[in-house]
Formats: structure tokens, sequence, C-alpha cells
């Protein structure tokens, strides 16, 4: 099986959840923010809801970690 031919900057991102599993499409953004400072990442996007419509976006901890959190 050969990968499929994606368009230069682009990505497949592997997933798994309790529901499904499968890749998200995924980009290199030029410029990132987590909780006001900038991180690199990439970006993976779904066009089906996370968790119901209880999440707009998933952080592994370990960027999560390096970001100062707002006050509560």
């Amino acid at each position: 099986m050969t990968a499929p031919l994606l368009p230069p900057g682009l990505r497949l991102v592997p997933f798994q959840s309790l529901g499904a599993d499968g890749v998200l499409p995924a980009f290199r953004p030029d410029c990132l923010t987590v909780y006001g400072s900038p991180v690199r990442g990439w970006v993976a996007v779904s066009d089906k809801p996370l968790s119901g419509g209880a999440f707009a976006a998933l952080l592994p901890p370990a960027l999560s970690d390096t970001a100062p959190h707002p006050e509560k």
C-alpha cells in the first residue's frame, strides 16, 4: 500500500478514540499560541465534533504543560 499524495505542508496523523480510529489531516501553522505563549506544533482538523461538541481542541500534556495557564 502506498501513502496518498498530499500537498506540501500537510500530513496525516493517526488517531484512536473510544468510538473510532483513523487519520486526520494536519498542517503546521506559521504561528501557534497556547495560553498566549508561542509554541511549535501541528494542527489536525476534523469535520466531526469532539466529544459531542464539549471540546474545541485537544492538546497533548507535554504541550499543555509548557505554556502558562490563564488564571481561573
